[in-house]
Parts: structure tokens; C-alpha cells; sequence
């Protein structure tokens, strides 16, 4: 998809300003330009026709456009386009060439510690999510346990997530140690 990369080249020409070069070798579907700390590839996938942007430093270490986003606190903007068609193209890039534009008016990706913020970032949201993720998994067996008469189990699992409890939660844990409730 030689257009793809011509309109990348074209429209993400800006970059050159903060010390990237065009990477000759892309590959059909990603374009990349490469810094003196990271390299920053604009990615078309033909699955869901989205176009994407990613950031990767020397030690591999990579976030998304969607994650310097959140890092600066954008939230009219996403990280990612999806075009109806290879018709609208050229609309995508245009549309993430911008988004990449008002990333780096906030925060220069191409410094070293810059990039280091926001990949911990990334790492802290994606532990948070996953401790979201297994709170909700954890409460619900809990509750499943509780309604089965299984008290033991739903008060390890309550007990596990003490902070992450509603009130109703708290005061069936509370019955379960006072009362001293065994399994059915």
C-alpha cells in the first residue's frame, strides 16, 4: 500500500522538526521514523482498517498514542481511527497526524525521560486494570459463594478485596465472623 506510506511521509513530515528521520525500510502496513531516543511507527491494520501510532525505545519498550493521550490528559482526541474504506485513508492519517501534532505541543516524546513517564504510565494503567478486573472477578465468586452457603470461601475472597467492598458486602463478611457461619 505505497499510497499509505506516501500520505504518512506527507503528513507526518512535522516530525523531522523534533529530530526524526523517515525510515526507508517500512514494511507495507507500518511507517516508521526513527529519533535519537525512540522510533515512532504509524500502523494500518487491514482487519478493522484502523490506523494506529505507537512508540518504542531502545530497550523495545512501547506505548500507544492512546496511552501519551491519557498520560496528558487529552480526552477529545483518540489514538486510534478506523476508516470505513481505503477511500478514507488519507482522512485517518490527517486525523492521527494531528492527534500526534497536539501529543508533542504537551509533552516531547522524543526526550528520554518523557517517554519513560509515559511508558510507567502505561504500566500503572494496565496494573490497574487488571486489579479492577480481578476485584470484580473476586467479588462476584464471593457472592456466588455466599448465595450457595458457602461462607468460608466468600470470606477469604471477601477479605482479599476488604477496600473494594460495598457496605452490603462488609456487613455479610461481618456476619460471617460473628456468627461463625459454616459451609452448607
Amino acid at each position: 500500500m505505497t499510497q499509505f506510506n506516501e500520505l504518512v511521509r506527507e503528513y507526518f513530515s512535522f516530525l523531522l522538526r523534533y529530530g526524526y528521520i523517515y525510515l526507508e525500510e517500512n514494511y507495507e502496513n507500518i511507517v516508521s521514523f526513527v529519533g535519537k531516543n525512540n522510533r515512532i511507527d504509524i500502523i494500518f491494520s487491514a482487519v478493522g482498517y484502523e490506523l494506529t501510532c505507537q512508540f518504542v525505545d531502545k530497550d523495545k519498550n512501547t506505548f500507544t498514542l492512546q496511552d501519551g493521550l491519557g498520560y496528558v490528559n487529552i480526552k477529545n482526541f483518540k489514538g486510534l481511527y478506523q476508516i470505513a474504506n481505503t477511500k478514507d485513508i488519507e482522512k485517518g492519517i490527517a486525523y492521527l497526524a494531528n492527534t500526534v501534532k497536539i501529543l508533542f505541543d504537551k509533552i516531547n516524546i522524543s526526550d528520554t525521560m518523557n517517554f519513560k513517564k509515559i511508558y510507567q504510565y502505561r504500566l500503572d494503567m494496565h496494573k490497574e486494570l487488571l486489579e479492577n478486573y480481578y476485584l470484580k472477578t473476586d467479588i462476584k465468586k464471593a457472592e456466588e459463594y455466599w448465595k450457595k452457603g458457602e461462607y468460608i470461601r466468600a470470606q477469604e475472597l471477601f477479605e482479599k478485596h476488604i477496600k473494594g467492598l460495598s457496605n452490603a458486602q462488609v456487613k455479610k463478611l461481618e456476619y460471617i465472623k460473628k456468627t461463625g457461619v459454616q459451609d452448607k
